[in-house]
């Protein structure tokens, strides 16, 4: 596949003494699964009720927030918020042997215990192949001790993740196709941004590889349709599009710590989520956007076409990659370092880039970000700087050539969708609220003489009245757009609902745009003429 095959049968690094030098992971993780077991289902709520709304036919109640935390706390479970809208409907099916438990609690307890051995497992066949020392290996529960941590204690599934990336590259490198391909595809379906490592298949010109996996990844979605159907799947991929663009909970928080909520929030005016960038530059926005990924798609070309590139330093060069380019970012899913980790002893001069890369894997993964909040903007973003230095340290470290024809060909294609899909915004609306205190609004009624509205968070439901009148008359929605006199009066791909006419001249409705998916706030248009 990618570069060199590293074996490493070198002194001190038997079989054994690799088992041994896993017993502090294998501790921690039976410690943090163990603690996890009384801990709140987190992150794991989502997965686990939304994997059971979806395998019951109901994936628009999955799909949306707010039915889904109604959902969970009917069935008594308080203090949760979660969403489902970032996994794929093939999420359903990779959780139902955990739906057969069920009490959430024990079923993320187990599920928790068999992605810590999975994840062992595979750091050991990993560490056997690229022939790392075994005092390396001790290592690993230290520096990744915080993405270890939340992990478990979220009930996150990137440790099954690493397995099913680290077992479909080992089944490459050992010619076996199906089974990489099975592995991989599994891993797109259900993380997508794995399906980057196409493109390393074919630079390597493993083409019957990348067939497989194709044609695996194909067979998986067939399988997945009987059990959850066709209709998730249309919904997700119509959704797919404002995943890419950071639309989650807040679209622009510097807790994603990404280069693409850096520059949003640089140069995107927000009047309720970013009312002061340092310019209101929409197109500064986009060129940066662009101009990065193309960058960073030049630099992991060159893993793959490098001659001092290891198979799997190549593959932990197209992941590092991948995180990057993504707007979403979180602690856990740095586990997938680990490729990083176990490739960099096998670079030389080994001592220099070796001590370099651990101490800046170290800072990427335990850094607290929350703690730089009150800094100002380009202060907040620590964890990106890091890991782009380690990005740069592991480039220069492996002679990569930088491939220009990649890049900018990647910034040609983007460039040329962003001018076919990004025309003049006909939308004339703008929030109601001057300040926002719910993140999620869920409905709006008169209260009297004046508007309310309802609200969801974490710690449950309310209502607040604001200083609005009443509002006069229901409106229709239609295709996901507000209708007056027959007319469609809105456009765009926010999704609405709740909608009034607040007075003569007033239209109001509930919507997320530029914002969470399904996290709805009330926006206003005058009535057209």
């Amino acid at each position: 596949m990618a570069g060199k095959k590293q074996v490493g049968r070198g002194s001190g690094n038997t079989p054994l003494n690799t088992f041994l030098s896993l017993i502090p992971l294998s501790a921690l993780l039976a410690w943090l699964v163990f603690t996890a077991s009384g801990a709140p289902l987190s992150d794991f709520a989502g997965y686990f009720f939304g994997s059971k709304l979806i395998l019951a036919g109901d994936y628009a109640s999955a799909y949306d927030t707010y039915s889904l935390n109604l959902m969970i706390s009917g069935e008594g479970f308080k203090n949760v918020f979660v969403s489902y809208t970032p996994f794929t409907p093939f999420t359903s099916v990779v959780f139902s042997p955990f739906l057969v438990f069920e009490n959430p609690f024990f079923s993320k307890t187990i599920f928790n215990l068999t992605g810590a051995l999975l994840f062992i497992i595979s750091v050991y066949r990993l560490s056997r192949y690229t022939g790392s020392r075994a005092w390396i290996s001790l290592l690993l529960p230290v520096i990744f001790f915080t993405p270890l941590k939340n992990n478990i204690a979220f009930g996150q599934a990137y440790l099954l993740l690493f397995f099913l990336l680290a077992e479909g590259f080992l089944a490459f490198e050992k010619k076996n196709n199906l089974a990489g391909g099975l592995y991989w595809g599994a891993a797109i379906l259900f993380k997508v941004f794995p399906a980057l490592l196409v493109f390393h298949l074919l630079l390597k010109k493993q083409y019957r590889s990348a067939l497989w996996l194709g044609c695996a990844t194909t067979a998986l979605w067939i399988a997945t349709i009987p059990f959850t159907g066709w209709e998730p799947w249309r919904h997700y991929l119509g959704l797919l599009p404002r995943l890419n663009a950071g639309e989650l909970n807040d679209s622009f928080t510097y807790m994603f710590q990404s280069f693409y909520m850096l520059v949003k929030n640089l140069f995107v005016y927000d009047r309720l989520l970013n009312p002061a960038p340092l310019a209101t530059m929409d197109l500064m926005f986009i060129f940066l956007v662009i101009a990065f990924k193309g960058i960073i798609f030049g630099v992991a070309t060159g893993f793959s076409l490098g001659k001092n590139t290891t198979a799997v330093a190549a593959i932990a060069g197209w992941i590092m990659a991948a995180m990057l380019l993504s707007p979403n970012g979180s602690n856990y899913s740095l586990v997938l370092l680990v490729f990083a980790f176990l490739s960099i002893p096998q670079i030389k001069p080994r001592k220099t880039w070796l001590t370099a890369s651990l101490l800046l894997l170290l800072a990427i993964c335990n850094l607290p970000v929350q703690s730089f909040a009150a800094l100002p903007h380009l202060l907040r973003y620590p964890r990106l700087y890091l890991f782009l230095l380690l990005f740069a340290v592991f480039a220069i470290a492996l002679r990569t050539r930088f491939n220009r024809y990649a890049a900018f060909a990647v910034i040609f294609l983007l460039a040329l969708q962003a001018w076919l899909t990004n025309r003049k915004d006909k939308d004339r609306s703008g929030y109601l609220l001057l300040k926002e205190k719910h993140i999620l609004i869920t409905d709006l009624f008169a209260s009297g003489n004046r508007l309310a509205y309802s609200w969801w968070s974490g710690s449950g439901a309310g209502t607040e009245t604001t200083d609005f009148p009443a509002p006069v008359k229901p409106l229709e929605i239609q295709d996901n757009q507000v209708m007056l006199n027959g007319k469609k009066i809105t456009s765009g791909g926010d999704l609405k609902k709740s909608a009034f006419l607040l007075d003569e001249q007033t239209v109001i409705y509930l919507s997320d745009k530029n914002r969470g998916i399904g996290f709805y706030t009330i926006r206003m248009m005058q009535v057209p003429d």
